[in-house]
């Protein structure tokens, strides 16, 4: 046990000079370039959204970038937010459609409504930008993901999606806690977030990206590997948070990190094995200190390995506040309101990681994930079956 606990100072050292160095990323002032702002596409894919919902949507209009336009990518004029999506674009006649793609059969219905989006894209647009339907940009985001672009060798600009708790409750700060853990690996390990992603179109043609996302049901993490093995780079958008609207309760919690757990290995096994391995020694460490601890409050003698598992949840509710509180001072620079988390939420985050690792073992024996209510069996990496309600109820 001395080597696992040594071992788990060393990973929490790492991540927390990681989540320091994060920090001042985040910190950091943003240079624009204002001579670099070709047409750019922004498809948002609306697999299920209610209609009250439409309107925050308004948002995605008042971009500050001189060309771009708004295609919603939508399954069928059955979707509950149809009329409401088209409504939105007749007011911003010329800049907004709607498209419809119908169901998919092969892969994610919002790889679907992305490649419908692509196809019905203006041919003048230079830039596509994929964002999710949830999330509510600020002014300046689309000129910080295009801006990067510029440089040849980057292959693709991202932003992460910051869950904010839209009303208190524990599952909800848990989903919250659960995704800001991710947040440090993707931009540490330059990968992409498939809430956020701008990428030139020569690109997206040169890699061939739609022949692969029509057998697939991760969009981003196949672009990496893609991306990866092109050798182009993938970077951060400077302030690269985007707060997401979306509330969770437990079901919703607990399917969506299951279900990015169960992508991540069948699309990248060895992130996935890094971040087993992660959980395996960290938490065993953490709940060995928390067995001997408890040994030690009533009255017996431990080893000094043990009082030292003993402190690992201070070290991770130290790298939780200090990635949490800096993503709530920025979002205070940007004016964005969020409801606001302390120290004393940092036990949550603590929980949250001890959850994670039940949940990367069930993605360890599962082939299924469900998201917004659709169930998808990935056979293979390029092989996905897609279970939903029949085609006349949607």
């Amino acid at each position: 046990m001395i080597s696992i606990v040594a071992a788990s100072y060393v990973l929490m050292t790492g991540l927390l000079v990681a989540t320091w160095r994060y920090r001042k990323f985040l910190a950091r002032r943003v240079v624009t370039d204002p001579s670099y702002t070709p047409k750019a596409a922004l498809f948002v894919p609306v697999p299920t959204l209610a209609a009250s919902e439409v309107d925050r949507l308004e948002a995605l209009f008042h971009q500050d970038y001189p060309d771009y336009e708004v295609l919603f990518g939508v399954l069928t004029i059955r979707d509950s937010a149809y009329s409401r999506l088209v409504a939105l674009c007749d007011r911003h006649r010329g800049r907004g459609r709607v498209v419809l793609s119908g169901p998919s059969t092969k892969c994610s219905d919002k790889i679907r409504n992305l490649l419908a989006c692509y196809e019905a894209c203006h041919q003048a647009s230079e830039v596509l930008v994929l964002m999710d339907a949830d999330l509510a940009p600020d002014p300046m985001l689309l000129r910080r993901l295009v801006r990067p672009l510029v440089e040849p060798t980057v292959g693709a600009v991202t932003a992460h999606r910051w869950i904010a708790c839209g009303e208190w409750s524990l599952a909800g700060t848990l989903a919250a806690m659960a995704n800001a853990a991710g947040v440090v690996s993707v931009w540490l390990f330059s990968r992409v977030c498939g809430g956020v992603i701008a990428i030139r179109r020569d690109n997206f043609e040169w890699l061939d990206v739609p022949s692969l996302w029509s057998k697939v049901a991760s969009e981003d993490i196949t672009l990496c590997s893609l991306l990866a093995g092109r050798g182009l780079r993938i970077v951060q958008a400077e302030n690269g948070l985007v707060l997401s609207s979306r509330t969770h309760d437990w079901r919703g919690y607990w399917a969506l990190i299951v279900s990015q757990l169960v992508m991540a290995r069948v699309y990248a096994p060895t992130l996935w094995g890094q971040l087993l391995g992660f959980y395996v020694v960290t938490m065993s460490a953490t709940g060995y200190g928390w067995i001997r601890g408890a040994e030690w409050m009533s009255g017996n003698e431990v080893s000094v390995a043990a009082k030292a598992a003993m402190l690992l949840p201070i070290l991770f509710m130290i790298q939780g506040w200090m990635l949490i509180d800096g993503a709530q001072r920025l979002f205070a620079r940007r004016g964005e309101r969020v409801l606001l988390m302390t120290p004393a939420f940092m036990p949550v985050y603590v929980l949250a990681m001890a959850i994670g690792v039940a949940q990367i073992l069930v993605s360890a024996i599962s082939n299924t994930i469900v998201v917004e209510g659709v169930r998808y069996r990935i056979d293979a990496p390029d092989r996905t079956s897609v279970e939903r309600a029949p085609l006349s109820a949607i």
